[in-house]
């Protein structure tokens, strides 16, 4: 279950603005919100007013979770994205952010793996089960192994790909593999700028170092 955000005055003002926004799209008038609100099971049968809703859309007044569930409901956006805790407007906005998240994290191991020598025979958007490839299958064979691990499955499409070395062996990289390679390197990147951020050698002066180099002093 949620918990509620506390209401400082930038929150109000944001949640008002965005339902404010959220309303003006669909082209409703304060009250027309207000009469398709009130239409809602969810409602319960419970009078609003314009005076409430204009309040909340000036920052003036909270945006309670219920309320942001009914105006949600009506205006056909996300409850999260009304009381500020997330900034897509629907799940669809959401779920096309984070695809091509994966695809742009996909695209940079993948040039880092043409870049190391690797061969890219096959790339495919859909998620499979984890097939084994043999340096002797062909690719007509190994089409038919990818056919055979997609049947029956209706998951979210992902990016896999199979690489062959100069050896001319081939293996099937999955998302979730490719994923963590990403991760990886994430770390080892952020460990190598810390590292050079520790250099002492870098700074023309201690105090340069600023907080890290103070606090290992004290």
């Amino acid at each position: 279950m949620k918990k509620k955000v506390a209401q400082n005055d930038s929150r109000m003002l944001l949640c008002g603005k965005r339902v404010r926004e959220c309303r003006e799209e669909w082209g409703y008038t304060q009250s027309k919100l207000i009469e398709e609100i009130e239409k809602l099971p969810e409602n319960n049968g419970k009078t609003r007013n314009d005076k409430h809703l204009s309040a909340v859309e000036r920052g003036e007044r909270n945006l309670s979770i219920e309320y942001a569930r009914l105006i949600s409901k009506v205006l056909r956006v996300s409850e999260d994205y009304l009381l500020g805790y997330d900034d897509f407007k629907t799940e669809s906005e959401k779920h096309s952010e984070e695809l091509y998240g994966e695809f742009e994290r996909y695209k940079w191991i993948e040039n880092i793996v043409k870049s190391m020598g690797y061969v890219e025979e096959y790339a495919s958007k859909v998620k499979y089960k984890k097939i084994y490839i043999s340096s002797e299958d062909t690719d007509r064979i190994i089409q038919e192994k990818i056919d055979f691990a997609k049947e029956g499955l209706t998951v979210m499409p992902e990016y896999d790909m199979i690489i062959s070395d100069q050896r001319g062996r081939k293996i099937h990289i999955t998302s979730s593999e490719i994923r963590r390679m990403y991760e990886d390197m994430e770390i080892l990147i952020k460990c190598r700028i810390e590292r050079e951020f520790d250099d002492i050698t870098r700074y023309k002066h201690i105090s340069d170092m600023g907080d890290k180099k103070e606090n290992g002093n004290k």
